[in-house]
């Protein structure tokens, strides 16, 4: 038996993982949870498999057919994953393959593209649209704020069917973005020009459903207040808000661990992005929780939202010539 989870359910996996092999299974174990805790997976697992499955796969299947031992396998070890061969960035053709397939069984499907950022590559991403044009559809993914200012971009998008972009803005504050990226500390870079991009992906009747984090070093009770009114500047069609949540093998979840901050060490089920398993740095847990909850009850009523799309099917109506969107 094979188990992949992610951190919210692996006590859950574990549970199942354990009755299996009580009643004689071997059962092996994958995903990023178990590749960032290997040794905590192995206590419930014959076989665990850090990073990639897919080339160690046959590995771990001779080793389950043989009877062998428990081990850990690491993708590092084995050959290079033809990418062309999974979903992920595969080749445009067989991206529309796979949808014409889909249009064969249901006759107006709404496609999700489940990518962290779909448009990272913006060639690929052109091509994309270009081939999505004639399938009428529509369709939503997940991108950066990037995509605002690509050459075409924005057009091919709305020609080919998007609806609906979901961008990671974080916070309202570039202050509190600094120092949140390994490396390139792209997003704080980036913050002061948000709001126009946003209004411009908008403008082309696309959606931008923004995503806010709660909870950053830098955020004090001021902060959902401050979402508020930034969802309404914009205005935002959708907003979404969560918790900074420290996954396990992050140097977020490190660092707060070492500075006495994490509340319930290695509580993997509450890693939902909404519940609070830390104490924030310029406000109290108790702050952080009555907060969210403030904000969720504004965001979401009827009124606010209704007054946050208003602006957005106003542009569309001065566009007769937009399709309308879903």
């Amino acid at each position: 038996m094979a188990i992949s989870t992610f951190s919210a359910q692996v006590r859950e996996a574990y549970a199942i993982a354990d009755r299996l092999r009580a009643a004689g299974v071997r059962v092996a174990m994958g995903g990023l949870h178990v590749s960032v805790r290997p040794e905590e997976a192995a206590l419930h697992a014959d076989y665990v498999v850090r990073g990639e499955g897919e080339a160690a796969w046959p590995a771990v299947v001779e080793a389950a057919a043989a009877g062998a031992p428990p081990g850990v396998f690491d993708a590092k070890d084995f050959g290079a994953i033809d990418v062309a061969a999974l979903h992920r960035k595969r080749p445009v053709p067989a991206v529309i393959r796979d949808i014409r397939a889909v249009m064969r069984v249901r006759e107006r499907p709404f496609i999700e593209f489940a990518d962290d950022n779909t448009f990272v590559d913006k060639a690929w991403g052109r091509e994309l649209c270009r081939q999505l044009a004639p399938l009428r559809l529509k369709w939503f993914t997940e991108t950066d704020i990037s995509v605002a200012d690509a050459p075409e971009l924005p057009d091919l998008m709305a020609e080919a069917g998007c609806r609906q972009v979901l961008i990671g803005l974080e916070s309202p504050g570039a202050s509190a973005l600094e120092g949140m990226e390994m490396r390139a500390n792209l997003k704080a870079r980036r913050a002061a020009r948000y709001t126009e991009a946003l209004r411009r992906i908008q403008a082309h009747g696309i959606t931008v459903n923004g995503c806010f984090i709660l909870g950053l070093d830098e955020h004090g009770p001021e902060v959902f207040a401050q979402v508020l009114d930034y969802a309404r500047s914009i205005p935002l069609y959708d907003v979404q808000s969560t918790i900074l949540t420290p996954f396990p093998g992050t140097p977020l979840y490190d660092r707060l661990l070492a500075e006495g901050r994490i509340i319930e060490p290695e509580r993997w089920d509450l890693c939902t992005l909404f519940d609070a398993n830390y104490v924030p740095k310029k406000m109290s847990v108790e702050e952080l929780r009555g907060g969210i909850r403030w904000l969720t009850d504004r965001l979401y009523s009827a009124e606010e939202t209704a007054a946050r799309r208003k602006p957005f099917f106003a542009g569309l109506r001065r566009r007769p010539h937009d399709r309308p969107a879903a």
